[in-house]
């Protein structure tokens, strides 16, 4: 479904990473080489301390497999080190969250190794959920007692006139930011892919969007994606959105690195307001943490290590 405004449209669409068979971990195999790609990665990268020791991230909706990523892991590591980090966890009680919230329980199960293949993978684990689960529905764990879960509302439940308004307003703040610097991009129209909005704080409303623009060139397609978080108040309604945050990537359409938000969380004791995003760009796959300070500025704080082939 496409929802025309006057400077972008919604494009619904569904993202998820495939779905990939579990196999032995083996020492024999050979070594893959780590992927090599351009992304934005903060000074300093440190997950949340109160967050707890891994992040779990469930494969795609009916899979009890998830991939256990390690924050304190870096690039070049996750074959040498993931699977032994991973099984120090042992079988802890998970709190499992999705977009719409909090989705109950689970515990891991089993410890599945790595997926068999030439390319890095993090380790795997078979995640019982325990309770309060709906049809299965989640996309993040956490060791329990380290994050409670914000609720979203994805601009494609929203009535047609809010969905119309919000995507003018997310085109409108795109179109205004100040480092449009490639030339073939400009005058082409915003297309807000996804987009999804939660209380930031009290009073606070923020949006985390995904927005495009595309160089429709057959042999030579190209697309700018922006990842943008923007806040107004929560009333008056009609207030404008305020930039907070905002990353631009550019590249052939099947390289440019994309971002699908997993959920919003606050994290820690301080229950810090953070975006989970999952990224990926050509076959490079990571994770990424944004979080919100107390001046409402929102800053890319960690970025995970890179899997793939």
């Amino acid at each position: 479904m496409h929802l025309a405004v006057a400077l972008g449209c919604v494009v619904l669409s569904a993202c998820g990473r495939p779905e990939r068979t579990p196999g032995a971990d083996t020492s024999s195999r050979a070594r893959p080489s780590r992927p090599a790609v351009a992304r934005p990665r903060p000074a300093g990268s440190a997950w949340v301390a109160g967050a707890g020791p891994a992040l779990f991230v469930r494969l795609n909706e009916g899979s009890d497999s998830a991939e256990i990523v390690i924050p304190v892991l870096a690039d070049g590591t996750v074959e040498d080190s993931g699977l032994a980090t991973a099984g120090r966890l042992g079988r802890p009680r998970l709190d499992l969250f999705s977009r719409a919230g909090t989705s109950g329980s689970g515990a891991v199960r089993d410890l599945l190794g790595a997926v068999e293949g030439e390319c890095t993978e993090w380790p795997l684990a078979s995640v019982v959920p325990t309770s309060g689960i709906a049809s299965g529905r989640w996309t993040v764990g956490l060791v329990a007692g380290h994050a409670a879960a914000v609720a979203l509302d994805s601009i494609e439940g929203l009535p047609p006139g809010d969905s119309a308004r919000l995507a003018a307003d997310l085109a409108g703040a795109a179109s205004a930011l100040p480092d449009d610097t490639i030339a073939e991009f400009r005058g082409l129209p915003f297309r807000v892919r996804a987009a999804y909005r939660f209380r930031a704080a009290p009073g606070m409303i923020a949006v985390v969007a995904e927005i495009t623009r595309t160089v429709a060139q057959e042999a030579y397609p190209r697309e700018e994606r922006i990842l943008m978080i923007a806040e107004r108040p929560d009333q008056p309604s009609a207030a404008p959105l305020v930039t907070r945050y905002a990353e631009r990537a550019s590249d052939l359409e099947d390289q440019v690195a994309s971002a699908d938000v997993l959920a919003v969380l606050l994290l820690g004791p301080d229950r810090m307001p953070s975006i989970i995003v999952s990224r990926e760009a050509g076959e490079a796959a990571w994770y990424a943490l944004l979080t919100r300070d107390a001046t409402a500025g929102w800053r890319l704080r960690w970025s995970s290590a890179a899997t793939g082939c």
